[in-house]
């Protein structure tokens, strides 16, 4: 299926006290009426310079990504007058079980104290009080809704309006974020010859009915070169807008009326427009529509299934929608069948013989009753069809996904599998068959991380120039066979505030230079990660952050008997675990997926109260009470750019069992924990009776492709200590 594009608009926030989008609830101020406490979405301290600055004088330092002020102001309406209440210093909130640390707040506000108690008198402006639940978030497509709202404006503190509106969400089959993908996936570009190899972008508001169907729209398109689709472009192209007489206008309406409902937000008794708040690919040329993506709407859509010499494959492309106009003639049928699991509305099967590609059947994706061929062939009396019109590649994948491959972020295959056979073929026929034996080689990942603190370790000091600054080396290495370095391109940024893009950032790529050579010389002496994919070997990236401490922690060399240690996929962590943790994998059924706490009455993946309170009482059992104090203090004393983090993963059934445990965490506190920790942990955690965790989970909602509607037996739950 067409990957989908997505080109995000900039938004300029005219505003610090009020914004149209929801983020992180935890961040919002806490705002007092009368026996509610409620969420209040403005910052009043922050309008004032003085006062934010003093403020945060007395924060911890710690730093939290969930709110970057540091802090939770508590605030109460009374007599029209708005006060604040205390101060919270946000850190003490990111911690289960600890208890609220106030900030003092004596010297701060003298000025504005009024019989004891602190009142807003510095600040004017709007702002929106928000109860009850959170009914849309900024996915769906419109800002994000409670259930009750409130908008108050206030001159120095004191109450001069208040409106007060109610409401609602109505929810229909198909979400409005993927209806909007599922209009672009349904776009029938081959109507149009002349799109051939152009590109097609939509954006569209459509509102709903109150039975979910469409009242009217708005819809603009422009269709542009496929060299002319970057980001630079954009304000080049011309649109067409709301031209219901222009051909590709009438094809989006269309598709649109398929959607078997909309969601629809009401506001204040007023139904709300569903948006695309991005501009939407609905057509990439002539076959677009042919190729499976694990990234997108169709990314948990089950496939195709393929019959060649008595074996049978998942396909990893569609060729049926190769020629869309085939499609166009099905979709009328499908209505009813658009879901996640399935957004096509139908599966095919396939057979080669003969050497030639054929349809065999057609299938509902609701329920896989058949579709007779002679809907799409009239003349066709129940016999498998030529796939005449198809000309292309088929992907057909043997022996499960290749463990350990990662893909860097080029145009590298993002799936691939331990065996695969591509066949080319043309007009239905088959010209042509590779075979690839896939293989990933694991470096010395230990001399890795050897390496890579090597590079941190390194006496900077030497360079005085480098006084107060931090560095950030991305690096692209090119792998030879026996995993030393063929190649190697190194960006160091180097920056006093110690982010990649600061606005003062050097940037340097020259490998002779005196910083780059400490980089440079480090990574060489590496044994790489070999992954020979499709006939050639892939590339690794990664990156090198200075995080010279402030806390006074230390990196020391830490010989691991029973352990081995690893770069983590996520950048700057490293992975500690069991020596035998990949034959442990692999002794399981080899399909491991993340297991994610499910509510199923909310029907997302999104943790919640019950999951927490398990996830605490499995830390404090097993995770010694020294790790959590190593992760405790590094927060309240760290650099607020290498937040100390530690991660513990389990390899569970779905009985609850463990089989096998591994820890990830930044360096910082790797270095301050020993094996002994390290297999105390493990051992707390192989000990453990079955968790009662999976009643938490639904592994077959996990991951799409080829282990979708297949049983799965194994996950990967993961816990985080200290936040």
């Amino acid at each position: 299926m067409m990957r989908k594009t997505m080109i995000t608009k900039s938004l300029l926030l005219v505003s610090l006290l009020y914004f149209g989008f929801t983020f992180s609830a935890n961040a919002f101020e806490r705002v007092i009426v009368g026996k509610d406490t409620l969420m209040l979405f403005a910052y009043p301290i922050e309008v004032d310079s003085v006062l934010s600055a003093k403020v945060h004088e007395r924060l911890s330092g710690a730093y939290s990504t969930g709110c970057r002020r540091g802090y939770r102001g508590v605030w109460r309406l009374e007599n029209d007058t708005l006060f604040l209440e205390k101060i919270v210093d946000y850190y003490s909130l990111s911690r289960p079980g600890e208890k609220e640390v106030l900030v003092d707040t004596d010297g701060i506000f003298d000025a504005y104290k009024r019989g004891g108690r602190i009142a807003a008198l510095w600040f004017s402006g709007k702002f929106k009080v928000f109860g009850g639940k959170c009914i849309t978030e900024q996915g769906l497509g419109f800002v994000g809704r409670y259930e009750r709202e409130w908008t108050y404006e206030v001159e120095r503190g004191r109450v001069v309006s208040r409106q007060a509106c109610e409401n609602s969400l109505k929810k229909a089959d198909c979400s409005i974020e993927n209806g909007m993908s599922l209009v672009a996936s349904l776009f029938n570009g081959d109507r149009f010859p002349e799109l051939a190899d152009k590109c097609l972008f939509f954006e569209a508001d459509v509102i709903p009915k109150e039975n979910g169907s469409i009242d009217s729209l708005n819809i603009r398109v422009t269709v542009v070169d496929k060299d002319s689709t970057g980001y630079k472009y954009t304000d080049r192209w011309k649109w067409i807008k709301n031209d219901f007489s222009n051909p590709y206008i009438q094809e989006l309406k269309t598709c649109m009326e398929l959607i078997p409902g909309w969601d629809y937000l009401v506001v204040d008794g007023q139904v709300q427009p569903v948006r695309t708040w991005d501009i939407m690919t609905a057509w990439e040329g002539k076959g677009c529509k042919a190729h499976y993506e694990v990234v997108d709407f169709v990314s948990q859509s089950r496939r195709d299934m393929l019959t060649w010499n008595d074996t049978t494959y998942f396909l990893d492309y569609f060729p049926f929608q190769y020629d869309m106009n085939l499609y166009a003639r099905l979709r009328p049928l499908l209505k009813n069948d658009f879901s996640p699991s399935c957004s096509r509305g139908y599966t095919a099967c396939w057979e080669i013989r003969e050497g030639r590609l054929y349809l065999q059947s057609l299938h509902h994706g609701k329920n896989d009753s058949i579709i007779p061929l002679n809907v799409v062939f009239p003349e066709n009396e129940g016999a498998p069809v030529e796939a005449t019109w198809y000309t292309g590649k088929l992907l057909l994948p043997l022996g499960g996904r290749l463990e350990g491959y990662y893909p860097p972020s080029d145009f590298s295959p993002r799936v691939v599998y331990n065996e695969e056979i591509f066949c080319d073929i043309r007009e239905g026929k088959i010209v042509g068959k590779t075979v690839y034996h896939n293989s990933v080689r694991k470096g010395d990942s230990e001399f890795f991380a050897w390496g890579r603190r090597k590079t941190i370790d390194f006496d900077w000091d030497k360079f005085p120039e480098l006084k107060g600054k931090k560095s950030h080396c991305s690096y692209f290495v090119q792998p030879k066979a026996d995993g030393s370095i063929d190649s190697i391109r190194i960006l160091l940024r180097v920056d006093e505030s110690g982010r990649e893009y600061g606005k003062n950032t050097i940037r340097i790529t020259d490998l002779d230079h005196p910083y780059v050579v400490i980089f440079r010389e480090a990574l060489s002496r590496v044994k790489w990660d070999v992954a020979n994919v499709r006939g050639k070997i892939e590339p690794v990236e990664g990156s090198i952050a200075d995080h010279r401490r402030e806390s006074g922690l230390r990196i020391k060399e830490c010989v691991l008997q029973n352990f081995k240690v690893e770069e983590s996929y996520v950048l700057g962590m490293l992975c500690v675990k069991p020596k035998n943790f990949d034959q442990i994998v692999k002794s399981l059924n080899g399909k491991m997926v993340r297991g994610l706490p499910y509510k199923k009455q909310l029907g997302v993946f999104r943790p919640w109260e019950a999951f927490r309170q398990l996830e605490n009482e499995i830390i404090n059992r097993c995770i010694p009470f020294e790790v959590r104090e190593v992760i405790r203090q590094g927060q309240a004393t760290e650099n607020k750019y290498l937040w100390p983090s530690f991660h513990v993963y389990l390899l569970i059934d779905q009985t609850g069992k463990i089989h096998s445990a591994c820890f990830t965490m930044t360096d910082n506190v790797y270095s301050a924990l020993t094996e002994n920790l390290f297999q105390v942990m493990y051992d707390a955690l192989m000990q453990e009776e079955p968790l009662s965790i999976a009643r938490f989970l639904d592994f077959s909602e996990s991951t799409g492709g080829d282990w979708v509607n297949q049983p799965i037996g194994y996950g990967v739950i993961e816990f985080t200590v200290g936040k």
